[in-house]
């Protein structure tokens, strides 16, 4: 060999070890010159997409570009990788807020479907449950069919589901941009279940959502949310609409009052009074006008027709927006005291109860409380060993009542595969937001699955009239099938059934159960669904009065 042609030699190679030093690969091919720019490379066809022209005029392209999973997994050494099909990149799924729910070797199969979680199980043994829930889900499918039906693309093999679940811990909510960013930006999930959180985690999470094109259900019952444009057809709010807790409230006026009259001495003939005592935000200065115009006592008059001598409403801000919170508790309580109101209704979050110690110790054994569920856990430290306090309090929440035949039957479930946290609506919501998303993704028949695709079939495909199906491992071949074939579902979950609002993505179907303080100090758990439940759809009570033991 002549010394220019090994110079020559020497020089390509040196050219190839230098594209790979920089992470590249190269594109042999058995001509001595590619190319002279990049675009003569991506001309030579489907191999060399994504490409460039390299040294000595060779095609490389960059080692993050993919064609398959198995390719990111074995080159990142990271069994939690996938290669993003819309950019052809790898991307590694786990982070430090996110880990993986799935079997081994899921992702080298790239027909498997990751839906996402922003459920924040580090907070509280409830949001942990919605975990665990995710994880039954994931097994349910994996177990009764290998995961979603077969995809045109899938060779007629079962499509494996994986969640990605991700977490913000308390103290750090600025994290939840971090997880919304990688689960609709980086992992570009279809479907996402969560945030269940913060305003702030809720509407950044809707609108990373809407303009990632993919679907998101959440529990959340927040307004700001809700006026989001564009939001139809791709969130959907698996908890109450707007207002029901109001209604809640409203309702449960009129399952006090007959109490109150039976109970307290003077109570009998004389009018009532009530005080409602509401934080000073945008959304409780709505829910404040929603009250007045739906309490209803005294012989069914309205707020106004009692008029403000025996209907008030007291404002207070919250620990979050006043470090000198405690001064103007203390100055409210004796504000309510001097009202000398008989039912208290309390709207808000664990702050109410620091609230209604103050105006229960300013005006002891004299007022009824009606609180919400944000107080189920603070309450019990409240009520303690006070007999006479555990029987004027009544509390609503959402979901079905606890012994609901679904609902024993899904907390027997639950329980037998050994999960920590103790079951729990959310846990229930969880699972049934899971089915449905699955549900709503075997619909998808017509090319790859996307958020879009999954949105239309929640929106339009469950209804009331459609095949029965459950959120439960009995009804997954059924539902499926009914999905394959493009029928319209009617879907009953474990919470309750699930028919979407057109206009508003809200679920129409919800319930609402009255709960009591159980008398036994020694429970672990002494707060009990009374029996009483509102239906929101058909706007009625059953169960009769509260067993509250008053």
């Amino acid at each position: 060999m002549s010394n220019r042609l090994v110079a020559s030699a020497v020089l390509l190679l040196a050219g190839v070890f230098a594209a790979h030093g920089a992470g590249c690969s190269v594109i042999v091919d058995s001509k001595p010159a590619q190319c002279s720019t990049d675009g003569d490379c991506r001309s030579r066809g489907a191999t060399f997409v994504d490409s460039f022209c390299g040294a000595g005029g060779t095609c490389v392209r960059s080692v993050d570009y993919c064609a398959t999973n198995v390719q990111c997994i074995e080159r990142l050494g990271n069994e939690a990788s996938i290669c993003r099909k819309s950019d052809n990149t790898c991307v590694s799924l786990v982070t430090k807020q996110c880990k993986l729910l799935a079997d081994k070797d899921d992702l080298r199969n790239d027909e498997t479907v990751i839906i996402g979680s922003h459920g924040i199980p580090s907070w509280a043994v409830q949001t942990q449950a919605c975990e665990f829930a995710l994880e039954l889900v994931r097994r349910d499918f994996k177990s009764t069919q290998g995961g979603l039906p077969p995809s045109p693309t899938s060779g007629g093999n079962p499509r494996p589901v994986v969640f990605l679940s991700c977490d913000v811990p308390i103290g750090q909510q600025e994290l939840h941009k971090v997880v919304s960013d990688h689960l609709f930006d980086n992992v570009k999930v279809p479907v996402s279940i969560g945030p269940f959180a913060s305003i702030d985690m809720t509407t950044y999470g809707v609108q990373k959502a809407i303009a990632a094109g993919a679907t998101m259900l959440s529990v959340a019952e927040d307004q700001l949310a809700y006026q989001i444009p564009g939001r139809v057809g791709s969130v959907f709010f698996f908890g109450l609409p707007v207002g029901a807790i109001i209604t809640g409230y409203a309702q449960g006026v009129n399952l006090i009052e007959p109490v109150i009259r039976a109970k307290v001495a003077d109570a009998a003939t004389r009018p009532l009074k009530i005080a409602f005592v509401y934080p000073s935000t945008g959304a409780a200065d709505t829910e404040a006008q929603q009250m007045f115009d739906q309490v209803r006592f005294n012989g069914g008059k309205s707020a106004m027709e009692n008029g403000p001598t025996l209907y008030k409403e007291f404002q207070y801000t919250p620990p979050s927006a006043d470090p000198n919170f405690q001064e103007g508790f203390s100055n409210l309580s004796l504000t309510v005291k001097a009202y000398n109101p008989d039912i208290v209704i309390l709207r808000g979050a664990d702050d109410v109860v620091a609230l209604g110690k103050l105006i229960e110790s300013a005006n002891p054994n004299k007022s009824y409380y009606l609180l919400a569920i944000e107080a189920r856990g603070p309450v019990i430290s409240w009520v303690g060993t006070n007999e006479a306090l555990r029987k004027r309090i009544l509390g609503v929440r959402p979901g079905r009542y606890e012994q609901d035949p679904r609902v024993l039957r899904v907390n027997q479930r639950y329980l037998a595969a050994g999960f920590e946290a103790a079951p729990s609506p959310l846990m229930r919501a969880c699972i049934d937001m899971a089915y449905a998303a699955l549900y709503a993704a075997g619909e998808v028949v017509d090319g790859p699955l996307t958020g879009k695709k999954v949105g239309q079939a929640l929106l339009t495909k469950f209804t009331d009239n459609g095949t029965p199906v459950e959120a439960s491992p009995s009804s997954i071949l059924r539902g499926e099938a009914a999905a394959q074939a493009q029928q319209e579902l009617g879907f009953q979950g474990n919470e309750s059934a699930v028919v979407w609002d057109k206009t508003t993505g809200v679920k129409t179907d919800w319930e609402l159960q009255y709960w009591c303080v159980d008398p036994d100090v020694n429970k672990p758990e002494r707060l009990y669904d009374s029996g009483v439940t509102y239906n929101g759809r058909t706007k009625t009570i059953s169960g009769g009065t509260p067993d509250c033991k008053f």
